[in-house]
């Protein structure tokens, strides 16, 4: 089953939302919504109190929520005194969180998975990204164009106008580059609990990706993966490469002048996960450096923490004998998954303000996202004033064959979203 990318992109304030499915698009906008010339105006919702945070859409503070809508996702906002919280819904009839570089064993060695397929570009994922506008760059204008794809340099990836910045954070997924911008896009929920419920099904007619759920109930709960998102070259992060955890990261792969130089920048803190692997070479791991010995079910198994590794449930490949990771290599195959490529952590600092659920039921996303309004860190956005808009950039993409589309986008529409005023609403 091949899957095609359903994108959305929603700046709020002023703010231009493009949404597709393959090369189609449209507006589906809610009656609590309201459509102002060539804009649409979508409301936080002021609550007594936030939800819990486990990917569970029912709780009455979403049912007060207004949002907006097009094809099949939809957004909440929510708002206390002292947090933030949105709501995805999409609709997705697999959920694909096995990526492509995650590994297969041989019988022999550990492979990535793409390494077995034809195409090397090949991926598939689910991956939610947002991006707030913290400088006034005209996030509006440019939409998906001025966040991520390419500059009047011709140079690609993440960039925002010399000077400017923007809060970014990746919901599902790390952030990966490469043939097809495929590499490296492990799956970074589970820290906080990974969850299966009832029995489940996979796709029976790929077997290039023969992973893809098509039916059950996972719930995934962790943090966001966050960046500063700026300009090539900023001079503020020179000489800053092994300054931060994420900076510390990248340096495994690339040289100390390109992370310096790179558009998108580490947050203070220790980073929500770090690699699987046992040995890097020439920017790409030789194999995983841990295995669980035996997951109990699909979920347990797309995910390994540093407990794990605490506990004993996951331990070093390097200290088994051949026999020994055969016997866990085929309790892997048994739940039709492979080793992830990624360690999950516990994060701190910055890196660990972002708290995300995500459940996947039958076809649904549900994602839940709660951050403080006001944070320490002048890089963050801060929803301090109620009065004012904020302009936002966000991607839904569902995994697409051969790598990621770019350069065609569906429809602007103008989204204007306010903080709820509830002084202004009692006088």
């Amino acid at each position: 089953m091949r899957k095609r990318i359903c994108s959305v992109f929603i700046l709020l304030s002023f703010l231009t939302v493009t949404l597709f499915t393959g090369c189609s698009a449209g507006k589906d906008v809610p009656s609590s919504s309201a459509d102002v010339g060539n804009y649409i105006s979508m409301l936080v919702k002021k609550v007594d109190s936030m939800p819990e945070i486990d990917g569970n859409p029912d709780d009455p503070q979403w049912k007060e929520a207004l949002g907006i809508s097009s094809h099949n996702n939809t957004l909440k906002g929510i708002y206390t005194d002292d947090e933030v919280a949105f709501l995805y819904t999409v609709k997705d009839p697999t959920m694909s969180i096995v990526t492509p570089d995650c590994w297969y064993y041989d019988g022999n060695k550990f492979v990535r998975w793409r390494e077995l397929r034809e195409d090397p570009t090949y991926s598939s994922w689910e991956i939610y990204n947002m991006a707030w506008e913290t400088s006034d760059f005209g996030l509006e204008k440019g939409g998906c164009l001025s966040m991520c794809h390419t500059d009047e340099s011709g140079k690609s990836r993440h960039v925002v106008p010399e000077g400017s910045s923007a809060d970014f954070w990746t919901l599902f997924c790390k952030h990966g580059y490469g043939k097809g911008s495929a590499y490296e896009t492990g799956f970074n929920l589970g820290y906080l609990g990974a969850y299966q419920e009832g029995p489940i099904s996979f796709v029976k007619d790929d077997a290039n990706d023969p992973f893809q759920v098509t039916s059950g109930t996972f719930t995934f709960i962790g943090w966001a993966d966050e960046r500063i998102q700026t300009s090539w070259d900023n001079p503020d992060f020179k000489g800053t490469a092994d300054k931060t955890e994420t900076g510390q990261y990248c340096l495994q792969c690339h040289t100390t002048e390109f992370v310096e130089g790179s558009p998108l920048q580490g947050k203070p803190g220790k980073m929500p996960y770090r690699r699987n692997a046992e040995e890097i070479s020439n920017m790409f791991a030789t194999g995983p450096e841990y295995i669980k010995l035996y997951p109990k079910d699909f979920a347990d198994a797309v995910i390994i923490t540093d407990k794990d590794i605490e506990e004993g449930r996951a331990v070093k490949v390097s200290s088994l004998s051949k026999e020994e990771i055969k016997k866990a290599w085929a309790r892997y195959q048994e739940l039709n998954c492979l080793v992830p490529e990624l360690i999950l952590q516990e994060p701190t600092g910055n890196m660990a303000q972002t708290k995300v659920a995500a459940r996947w039921s039958d076809g649904v996303w549900t994602v839940e996202i709660k951050r403080n309004r006001v944070t320490g860190n002048p890089h963050d956005v801060q929803f301090d004033d109620i009065t004012k808009s904020y302009a936002l950039s966000t991607a839904v993409s569902l995994g697409v064959e051969g790598g990621r589309e770019s350069g065609s986008f569906g429809r602007n529409i103008g989204i204007r979203v306010m903080f709820e005023n509830v002084n202004e609403q009692d006088n």
